[in-house]
């Protein structure tokens, strides 16, 4: 049995809670961190679709509420598919006979729990509808200490929660002991936002293989592609598509993207709107914050990508920058995410 966690940059750090609860799995159980940093749970199903099945018995913890409540507070996902995609993963660690454990964590604003307490309530509701159970960080700290939020001082400039403080041993520990108590339960429940029949497919080879880089780092071991790579028919799922998602390894120097499917062009950012220097951020640009709906793809058309060679500014996504400047840089291509169309 292997323990995967999903989640974002408060679960992928260094000394954070989920390293805290590695250390009590040791001996027991292999513990796989999957966490990405900034990965709303759209990117999070991404990476997961590319990935080998869980075998049955695995158990999936999902802490991806943090860079979900992060991402509704600013603005993005206002169509309700952060539900969407989430229902969707449960469903697909449920088809691998894998078990799945939400760890709710808020932000240090409390996101979760006030501007987004609707969305937290759906998530319940959600988790109620598949018979889940779940770990709620700020009830679990009420009830032990009488405080209704997670005092400012456990979380630094950035609003990530201090690595290795009594807080990530906190949560680490609550985690160890809801996988303890059996907690974490194979999903059971008829679809409430998706449609099976219309499943998120992930494409990450695209033409030529020349333009392909292997990359890999502590969090992500991938083939990135060079921007001026096609995507023809016969390299993606057949029928007409929806591409919903378009993946970058974004940089801070920024490049902009030009990605065409017949007369249609649309300009993607490829700058991330935070680090600097050598600093590379895996991202994925949902497509409907941007142009208020997917690319339609029909069949039979190729997918062409190419660096924009004038500077200008575009409607971009979350963590990504509208002015990106004309390519090329350092930026990648690392996946498309697509749906057949409804």
């Amino acid at each position: 049995m292997t323990i995967y966690i999903v989640g974002s940059s408060s679960t992928v750090m260094h000394g954070g809670w989920a390293d805290q609860f590695a250390l009590k799995m040791v001996r027991r159980y292999a513990v796989r961190n999957s966490a990405i940093s900034a990965a709303s749970t759209l990117m999070s199903l991404i990476r997961m679709k590319q990935e080998a099945p869980y075998e049955p018995g695995d158990i999936v913890l999902w802490s991806g509420c943090v860079a979900d409540a992060t991402a509704l507070t600013a603005g993005g996902f206002q169509d309700g598919s952060l539900l969407a995609y989430l229902e969707e993963m449960i469903r697909h660690v449920a088809e691998c006979g894998a078990t799945f454990l939400p760890i709710l964590i808020d932000t240090w604003n409390a996101d979760m729990n006030k501007d987004q307490r609707p969305y937290k309530d759906a998530l319940l509701e959600l988790f109620n509808h598949y018979g889940l159970a779940w770990v709620d960080i700020t009830e679990e700290y009420e009830r032990d200490t009488g405080l209704p939020e997670i005092p400012r001082h456990f979380f630094n400039a950035t609003g990530h929660m201090h690595a290795n403080s009594d807080m990530s041993r906190y949560i680490g520990g609550l985690a160890a002991e809801a996988v303890d108590a059996g907690l974490a339960r194979l999903p059971e429940g008829d679809p409430v936002y998706v449609d099976p029949e219309r499943k998120l497919m992930v494409v990450n080879r695209f033409d030529p293989e020349g333009a392909a880089e292997l990359f890999k780092n502590r969090v992500v071991e991938t083939t990135l592609w060079q921007p001026g790579v096609s995507l023809p028919p016969e390299g993606r799922p057949a029928g007409d598509l929806e591409l919903e998602a378009v993946v970058f390894m974004a940089v801070p120097e920024g490049g902009a993207v030009d990605l065409s499917v017949g007369e249609e062009t649309v300009t993607l950012s490829a700058r991330c709107t935070v680090g600097a220097g050598n600093w590379q951020m895996m991202l994925a640009a949902y497509l409907p914050n941007m142009i208020g709906a997917p690319l339609s793809v029909p069949e039979g058309s190729t997918i062409t990508t190419a660096w924009t060679s004038e500077a200008k500014t575009v409607e971009p996504d979350l963590m990504f920058h509208p002015e990106p400047g004309a390519g090329p840089s350092r930026a990648r291509l690392a996946a498309m995410a697509f749906r057949p169309s409804a």
